[in-house]
């Protein structure tokens, strides 16, 4: 059997240690991995270790991403410190590698405590905040939002509310110096959208974050890792089918849902946006759209319950999109990914499909994708279909104004998904196919 070639990022003690304790002469791991690279910004680190023979192939680096590049590496041992590890980890799995992160990645989340205080909770309904300050200890209770930016107690803002007050709230609190992470959708409209990106340039020294928690998840970052490395070949078609059910009880409990001005839509921007962001994210973008929706069974609203649209992607495939809140299925997302070398479906991230024309490689990516599932079970905190990337967005955005990494779901790029959803209504409402702004 071939011996798994690994890569060690870090040489401190967690590196040196892992590196020992894989390869001593009496350790039976010898037999199947062998340390290829190993990467510290001090050289020093990058020497042999007492008791453990090299590998004479191995490659020594000070800089970790060109260590990255080398692709004789099966497997990324990401030994750093504890600051580096979400978006080391990240940056790798991107790169198209299996990582190990010698801490767990989402570790970072039990700092929350440490490293943030919930100082203030706003709500035009006293009584909603009342209850939340009473049940998590927020001492300050708002109805008003620009009363509570006055508060120089408050360093950064989440903006939770309908879509159609996202832009107004967030642009609000920029103004008042305060950091910003925003909900989706960004907005309920075009122009909306553009302020909010002018705003993110306007305002550089302060973090601008849009939610959008699924590119946080393991599998997801694994699947995108893979689509960059050309292992589907040329994309041919890339596809998404949103079924879910949602009723009037839903639609009845806020007065804004399934509202043209304060929600902008219904299905596609509330619900199917998750996943639509997930397509424009993996595949680098959607370049135009021709799209049609209808309200087929949801006559109390007054917005899409059935949607669909005719993409053509920036790298030249092309995809369909349908989604509807009037199935009987409560949730179910399917994205669909087509090349001349393979092809793969996702229905609620399991794999229902796999076809490769290399069948090693497909029995490679079915093996990797469960052991990340596996792997990746934590986090989960609410609804199974919310996924557990939440608390892992809120602490990347924690981190960035902390100057410990880099945002990585800043408005501009938040922005595209919403951008997909207004150019389907736009498209039906003028009969034209629409290119996307952002």
């Amino acid at each position: 059997m071939e011996k798994i070639r690994v890569g060690i990022i870090g040489q401190g003690r967690s590196g040196r240690d892992i590196h020992r304790h894989l390869f001593e002469t009496q350790a039976p791991l010898r037999d199947r991995y062998e340390v290829v690279a190993i990467a510290d910004y001090i050289g020093e680190r990058c020497v042999a270790l007492p008791g453990v023979a090299p590998s004479p192939e191995l490659k020594i680096y000070t800089d970790y991403k060109e260590l990255l590049k080398n692709r004789d590496i099966d497997l990324i041992i990401n030994a750093t410190c504890s600051k580096d590890h979400v978006a080391l980890s990240i940056e790798a799995l991107e790169a198209g590698f299996n990582v190990i992160c010698e801490k767990p990645v989402a570790r970072r989340v039990a700092d929350f405590d440490r490293l943030v205080s919930v100082a203030a909770v706003c709500d035009l309904v006293k009584s909603k905040a009342e209850g939340l300050s009473l049940r998590y200890g927020i001492p300050h209770i708002f109805t008003d939002y620009r009363k509570m930016l006055d508060s120089s107690a408050i360093d950064a803002v989440s903006v939770c509310t309908d879509h159609g007050s996202h832009a107004l709230i967030s642009l609000d609190a920029l103004a008042t110096g305060k950091h910003v992470i925003c909900e989706k959708a960004l907005s309920a409209n075009r122009k909306d959208l553009g302020l909010m990106v002018a705003a993110e340039s306007r305002y550089k020294d302060l973090v601008f974050s849009g939610v959008f928690q699924h590119r946080f998840e393991s599998w997801y970052n694994y699947l995108r890792g893979i689509i960059k490395s050309g292992v589907f070949g040329r994309l041919l078609t890339i596809n998404l089918n949103v079924l879910c059910w949602r009723g009037a009880d839903y639609y009845a409990a806020d007065e804004w849902r399934g509202t043209w001005s304060k929600e902008g839509g219904a299905v596609l921007i509330n619900q199917a946006i998750h996943f639509i962001d997930l397509l424009g994210w993996m595949s680098g973008g959607v370049e135009s759209i021709s799209g049609s929706y209808a309200n087929l069974t949801h006559l109390s609203i007054e917005c899409e319950d059935v949607a669909s649209a005719s993409l053509i992607y920036k790298n030249g495939a092309v995809g369909a999109l349908t989604a509807t809140s009037s199935s009987p299925l409560e949730w179910e997302p399917v994205l669909s990914f087509n090349g001349t070398s393979g092809s793969l479906d996702l229905c609620n991230s399991e794999i229902r499909r796999i076809n490769f024309r290399d069948k090693s490689l497909e029995s490679q990516i079915t093996r990797e994708y469960a052991e990340i599932k596996q792997n990746d079970r934590e986090l989960t905190l609410s609804k199974a279909y919310y996924g557990n990337g939440h608390p892992r967005q809120l602490a990347n955005f924690i981190s960035a104004i902390r100057g410990e990494e880099e945002l990585r779901v800043p408005v501009h790029s938040a922005a595209h998904a919403v951008d997909i959803v207004l150019s389907v209504y736009e498209s039906y409402n003028t009969g034209k196919r629409i290119t996307l702004t952002f």
